[in-house]
């Protein structure tokens, strides 16, 4: 028979659950190019001056012709060549402009390699599936679960042991309500259970949610209403000499959203 492993009135349950940026800049550092000087030619008679933009300028004397200066070259977005100076009418024609300064470029690249393989995530707890709550014993409610394992049957106990209060409110299922040998609001989950031994293939306490009690009995805290929010259950085992819940590393997990009760007879 379920719950003679219930130790001193206190049923327990546990609840088991580069981006390469690469920067093609481009930075072009093009030499600006120069306007060509002017190139004065004076005489006794007369001083002419001409300048011309990129050009060099000449002058034409009454006697002798100066060279003009040859221009600086234009900007180039590469290399450019500044354009020699004009022929001038009497001078020689100056000397070819400088080149714009080659453009530079520059490109970087940077990558980052990822760690090595994530760990994997936890499976997802599935829901339970209640059926409706109903009086078991003293102190214990039940509701007969939708198949969960194999082909026997799966409980939900809840007991409520308040040693002859009439205890209500609403209770964290961590802690000490996530051990067999200490919970006083219990919830433990039978998968499998045999009628025969009394033993059930897997065990489940809760590790997280809450119990609300609204009405009970003090002598017998099966006749009392409630609700069950948000519970995680974890897979656990148990050892019935000592009471003590462990739970199973790697083990299954359920959930129950929202639950309610309300058990007024035996």
């Amino acid at each position: 028979m379920r719950f003679t492993t219930w130790f001193g009135g206190v049923f327990t349950m546990a609840f088991t659950a580069a981006m390469g940026l690469t920067a093609c800049g481009s930075s072009s550092s093009s030499g600006a190019g120069g306007g060509g000087s002017d190139a004065v030619t004076s005489s006794s008679s007369s001083v002419t001056s001409s300048s011309s933009g990129d050009t060099s300028s000449s002058s034409t004397g009454d006697t002798t012709a100066t060279t003009g200066t040859g221009g600086t070259g234009g900007a180039g977005s590469t290399s450019t060549s500044g354009s020699g100076g004009a022929t001038s009418t009497t001078g020689t024609g100056g000397a070819a402009g400088t080149g714009g300064a080659t453009s530079a470029s520059s490109s970087s690249s940077s990558s980052t390699t990822g760690a090595g393989a994530g760990t994997g995530g936890s499976a997802a707890c599935s829901p339970l599936g209640l059926g409706a709550f109903a009086y078991y014993d003293v102190d214990i409610i039940e509701s007969v679960l939708n198949n969960i394992g194999g082909s026997a049957t799966d409980y939900l106990d809840v007991g409520l042991f308040h040693s002859g209060d009439a205890v209500t409110g609403t209770f964290d299922l961590s802690g000490d309500n996530a051990n067999y040998s200490t919970c006083e609001q219990c919830l433990l989950v039978y998968q499998d259970y045999d009628n025969t031994s009394g033993a059930a293939a897997k065990y489940f306490l809760p590790v997280s949610g809450s119990l609300a009690i609204t009405t009970t009995d003090a002598d017998d805290g099966a006749l009392s209403a409630g609700t069950l929010t948000n519970v995680k259950l974890v897979e656990v085992t148990i050892d019935f000499t000592t009471f003590e819940s462990t739970v199973v590393s790697g083990g299954g997990c359920y959930t129950i959203d929202t639950a309610s009760w309300s058990v007024t007879s035996m």
